[in-house]
């Protein structure tokens, strides 16, 4: 399979198509690792490492007895994606309110509900190959990515609703 026909075998399942029981860390790493492999340019897209420090970084919650779950498998999806265009900070915190207003279930799926129609209309595109093309491209992806931080910088300066609803407590308790 050529390096750019592995873009047509991309795949994100259902939040309920990742395995419904608990696995270990080489285990998830088997099956986030081929689920990602196909948009990659990395032999491998997930280790260890990177696992043990999102637990650490709080931006993944701790396995339960070195097993991880469904819950687990959808957020590290998720972060594999966005880690390649965001700080992990911004990742962390983007997932974080996500998860807040749906679940981990609600936020797999809202992100899912873009990147598979995203990915296949990038599939489906026939692209020329022409470096004028190519630029082109490239320039649309930088503009796209600068409107996605930029709305995220303006979605992260509003006040999370249980700060508002803090400080509206703390205000009226003063009274």
């Amino acid at each position: 399979m050529s390096e750019s026909e592995r873009y047509r075998s991309y795949h994100a399942p259902r939040y309920q198509d990742f395995p419904d029981l608990e696995l270990y860390m080489d285990q998830v790493i088997s099956v986030l690792n081929k689920l990602l492999l196909p948009v990659s340019e990395e032999k491998a897209v997930l280790t260890s490492t990177m696992i043990n420090n999102y637990v650490k970084q709080e931006i993944l919650p701790p396995p339960k007895n070195k097993r991880y779950d469904r819950r687990h498998l959808a957020l590290l999806f998720m972060i594999c994606h966005l880690k390649r265009i965001m700080q992990l900070s911004d990742v962390s915190a983007l997932l974080g309110r996500m998860v807040e207003e749906s679940g981990v279930e609600g936020a797999y799926e809202a992100f899912r509900a873009e990147i598979v129609p995203a990915m296949e209309k990038t599939v489906k595109n026939t692209y020329k190959k022409e470096t004028a093309a190519v630029l082109r491209q490239s320039a649309q992806a930088f503009a796209q990515l600068c409107a996605a931080r930029r709305a995220f910088l303006d979605l992260n300066s509003q006040e999370a609703p249980e700060e508002k609803k803090e400080k509206k407590k703390a205000k009226d308790s003063e009274k």
